[in-house]
């Protein structure tokens, strides 16, 4: 039987992707530094460029240092961008600012807040984040309104109406119902807190619910003259005679700014029952750090990507629309805000050690940093701030702070500088105009106005940076001590430390010198890289100078996702670097290297770093691959004793323990995680009575001991090459 050939033409076959590796990541850093706009103080995950610009913004422009022309910027977003570009996948933000900043302030257009008593104030939106990047946006509002066919309106205290609907989910609770006489200037309007099913029963094919709730009388005043500012009042009144308009309301947000298209929100309702409530619309800070209620689900998916750029304040307040009309309002003339320099707004203009560390744990040592800290989120509710915030990251692995390495500035002469900031004002103040009537006890509502200033975000104009040869900062010292004790107190995390540009070979290690008295066993957690790597931050932009933590974080996690965490990531190109700064004498590398720093260097493979050594003295930990394994094992035991928690603490346990820390170490050592010629001389798990004696084992103890000999990167490899004859031999000479 002859077997028949397959039909020409191209068939595509489905392949099965390759199982993911059961390996805890080691490719995730934590960056901290300074943004334009995002929540402070609270980590957020990223995945790409894009993602970190919708909720970061742009690049924030720092203080020059005097006779220097080229601007400054912060280097939290070209470190990101370098990350993802040399094969980082995902990263943590922690943006950091000092406790002046402040957020951007504005009035709501033809829409006024209900006050307890039935009073009416002008309603306010913040910006989403502190920061004056905001200053530049304009807030628009237009009514959006559907006819409801009215039946019977009940008045007096407790008014109600039956409407007539075509669902039973038309009208719900939250939404709200006015009716207006045009001619008598008046206007009922109901917030529906009850909605109860008053259809009729059959023959009747008229359905209809009955409409209870919370009901505000409105009447408008004209001003005169006409061009003056209107007069609003609250009163109480019977249904007057006349024409009469019957609608549910709701409103659209639109947000412009002289750079991006205008945001738009549909829909928004007026109470807090509503599903797409307007003081529900959410600031970073609780978008990133909490999960809306229920009923607000869907309105925080929508307004968080592409970010809307203003929040509500939350305070469960209802609304009306007072002059609102179907066409888009007049845009406000400017944001408000009570400090007039946008560098303060920014959080930016006291630049100290308190920007980057949590008042309470900046001193806290490496044996009682987790539990202070842990004590602080857990009993006493509080929110860790700075570098610190990182101890909650479970998945990170690495650590940066590439914005610490500033010099600092101070804040030259200048007239503004001279009157001295205004005091802060609790958020937000009500504004001056327009003045409101409470028709019951006759007592206008006003307050102050507040300083209207807009301008472009970090504006620095004000400041001036240090200049190189003026005495170092003590900040960079104690931020980078503060991540040291971070990595060390969580034992699974490594602290990437870089230098300020102007830093050559003798100031360097005498930084890693100020280093010394966190101890050897602490500093095995640190990895310090230097020079600076100029590149361009994107194609067409101009090259700039930046710290290496964007390229070598983004080295060290694309070496781990494709190899392993165990192989050393040194000698790999960094992308997109042209040249370095300063420059390294050849004569001083021996001494650096020595010191712990390790060293970017142009080779004809292109800018790489040649080392890949952590700080600590100790040879054991000193190779950062080698910690790096340590860190992954440890994470692997973690997760694996979790799965055994609460098991009967038997010998069939401690053996089943004993084989699958086995299989993994096999698997590990098929990949060159370890040194030996077989898996006996590479590694060994004992779980016998040598470490579970009967008095541990009666206490519930089981001890699972793990010893592994690593592999070590190879630095310098001899060729010899030898003249045998006629034959050339080649001999390695380690």
């Amino acid at each position: 039987m002859t077997r028949s050939r397959p039909l020409p033409g191209i068939r595509f076959e489905a392949v099965a992707p390759p199982l993911g590796d059961a390996l805890p990541r080691m490719d995730i850093p934590v960056f901290a530094g300074f943004a334009a706009s995002g929540p402070l103080h609270t980590p957020l995950a990223v995945e790409d460029v894009s993602q970190f610009a919708n909720v970061f913004g742009g690049d924030v422009e720092l203080p020059r240092p005097r006779n220097v022309r080229d601007p400054r910027i912060a280097h939290l977003g070209p470190t990101v961008r370098a990350f993802f570009r040399n094969g980082g996948r995902r990263c943590w933000i922690i943006r950091v600012a000092d406790s002046q900043a402040e957020w951007t302030r504005f009035p709501m257009p033809n829409l006024m807040k209900v006050l307890p008593d039935d009073t009416l104030v002008p309603a306010f939106v913040v910006a989403r984040s502190e920061g004056s990047w905001a200053d530049a946006l304009r807030v628009q509002t237009n009514l959006r309104s559907r006819p409801v066919r009215v039946l019977t309106l009940t008045l007096g205290a407790n008014p109600s109406m039956e409407v007539a609907v075509s669902s039973a989910n038309e009208i719900a609770v939250g939404d709200l119902v006015r009716v207006s006489w045009p001619d008598a200037n008046l206007a009922l309007h109901l917030f529906v807190d009850e909605v109860i099913d008053a259809s009729s029963p059959p023959p009747s094919t008229v359905r209809t619910v009955s409409l209870r709730g919370k009901a505000l009388w409105l009447r408008r005043i004209l001003p005169s003259p006409p061009e003056a500012e209107p007069v609003y009042a609250v009163e109480t009144s019977p249904a007057p005679s006349g024409r009469m308009v019957s609608e549910q309301i709701t409103f659209d947000l639109t947000v412009r700014s002289s750079e991006d298209r205008p945001l738009r929100l549909s829909g928004l309702g007026f109470a807090p029952a509503h599903t797409r409530y307007f003081g529900a619309l959410p600031a970073d800070v609780a978008l990133f750090a909490s999960k809306p209620e229920a009923q607000w689900e869907l309105l925080w998916s929508e307004v968080s990507s592409p970010r809307f750029p203003i929040a509500a304040l939350f305070d469960g307040g209802r609304y009306l629309p007072v002059g609102m009309d179907v066409l888009l309002s007049d845009e406000q003339p400017a944001a408000v805000h009570d400090e007039p320099r946008a560098f303060v707004r920014n959080g930016l203009s006291q630049f100290s050690r308190d920007m980057f560390l949590d008042a309470n744990l900046g001193h806290s040592d490496v044996r009682d940093l987790l539990d202070r800290a842990n004590a602080l989120r857990d009993l006493q509710n509080a929110t860790l701030t700075g570098i610190h915030a990182a101890i909650g990251i479970e998945e990170a692995t690495m650590l940066a702070a590439p914005d610490a390495v500033h010099r600092g500035w101070r804040l030259a002469a200048d007239p503004v500088a001279e009157l001295g900031s205004p005091p802060a004002s609790p958020l937000p103040p009500v504004a001056a105009r327009p003045t409101f009537f409470d028709c019951d006890t006759g007592l206008s509502v006003s307050s102050p106005p507040s300083t209207s200033i807009g301008g472009p975000a970090g504006a620095a104009e004000n400041w001036t940076a240090f200049d190189e040869n003026e005495d170092d900062d003590p900040t960079l010292v104690d931020v980078h001590k503060a991540m040291v004790r971070i990595a060390a107190a969580r034992a699974d995390m490594v602290a990437m430390l870089s230098l300020p540009r102007h830093y050559d070979h003798r100031r360097a290690i005498a930084h890693t010198s100020l280093l010394e008295d966190l101890g050897a066993q602490a500093r095995s957690y640190a990895a310090l890289s230097h020079p600076w790597v100029v590149m361009r931050d994107d194609d067409a932009g101009p090259l700039r100078t930046f710290p290496p933590d964007g390229p070598m974080t983004g080295v060290m996690a694309a070496r781990a996702n494709l190899r392993g965490a165990w192989v050393a990531p040194a000698n790999e190109p960094l992308r997109g670097v042209v040249a370095l700064t300063p420059a390294i004498r050849a004569d001083a590398r021996q001494s650096l290297q020595d010191a712990g720093v390790n060293i970017i260097r142009h080779e004809p493979s292109g800018f790489v770093c040649l080392d890949a050594d952590t700080l600590t003295i100790d040879d054991d930990y000193r190779a950062l691959n080698v910690r790096r394994l340590l860190i992954l094992l440890r994470r692997v035991a973690i997760r694996t004793g979790n799965d055994y928690a609460f098991e009967p603490n038997s010998l069939s346990l401690r053996n089943t323990i004993k084989r699958g820390f086995e299989a993994m170490l096999s698997s590990l050592f098929a990949r060159g995680a370890f040194a030996g010629r077989n898996t006996k001389s590479a590694f060994q798990v004992v779980t016998d009575e040598t470490v579970n004696t009967p008095a541990g084992v009666d206490a519930g103890r089981l001890v699972a001991e793990i010893r592994v000999a690593p592999s070590r990167p190879l630095s310098f490899l001899t060729i010899r090459l030898l003249q045998r004859g006629e034959a050339a031999v080649v001999q390695e000479v380690r």
